[in-house]
């Protein structure tokens, strides 16, 4: 089960981490990934004057230090950032994108087209990006117990996870073409300049 994407605060990984220790709880032996994690350097001045004044939202150091205290490191991995697509989605089965920004986010597309459904924090999706229990499941920002019951479902369920991955192709490569959007931008600016 993986994040894509910086550890910042708006991410919702403390969620993330979460719902990763009911699952452990309830004996679940799931990996937790986070890929694009950055290095972390707390004692810079720069650091801490951008985290005191509210603009530094990485909360590596934090995250890291709740995973410890939770007894998760070993089932927990943070892999560095990279724009290799294989070495992030090939092996992963759930990705889980906890942004508290209430939208599908750019994981979820890259995530679909190598079949991987997502569990996303988003309270109204919309029918071309995403749809919930079809191309993944859908659970309230900040509520990591419905998110917990999410993966387990999933994790529980390997044809559902792999029929909504399917599902989530399908859509991608329907809405998310880039030559094709590419194509329906230029037209667009083309009808703008005529007028």
């Amino acid at each position: 089960v993986n994040m894509v994407g910086m550890i910042h605060k708006s991410k919702g990984c403390f969620d993330f981490v979460n719902a990763a220790r009911i699952c452990v709880e309830k004996g679940y032996k799931i990996s937790f990934v986070f890929h694009g994690s950055e290095n972390y350097r707390p004692n810079t001045i720069l650091n801490k004057t951008l985290k005191l004044l509210g603009f530094k939202q990485d909360i590596s150091l934090e995250i890291k230090e709740l995973i410890h205290e939770l007894n998760l490191s070993k089932y927990f991995h943070f892999n560095n950032f990279t724009t290799d697509f294989n070495k992030i989605y090939s092996n992963q089965n759930i990705l889980c994108f906890t942004s508290v920004l209430n939208s599908p986010g750019r994981p979820v597309f890259e995530a679909a087209y190598f079949k991987v459904p997502s569990i996303l924090a988003i309270s109204q999706p919309m029918g071309d990006t995403f749809i919930d229990g079809e191309t993944g499941l859908t659970y309230l920002s900040s509520d990591y117990k419905d998110l917990a019951n999410k993966i387990m479902y999933l994790y529980d369920n390997p044809k559902i996870r792999s029929d909504m991955g399917k599902k989530a192709f399908v859509l991608a490569d329907k809405n998310f073409d880039q030559i094709i959007n590419a194509e329906k931008v230029l037209k667009k600016y083309q009808e703008m300049l005529k007028t």
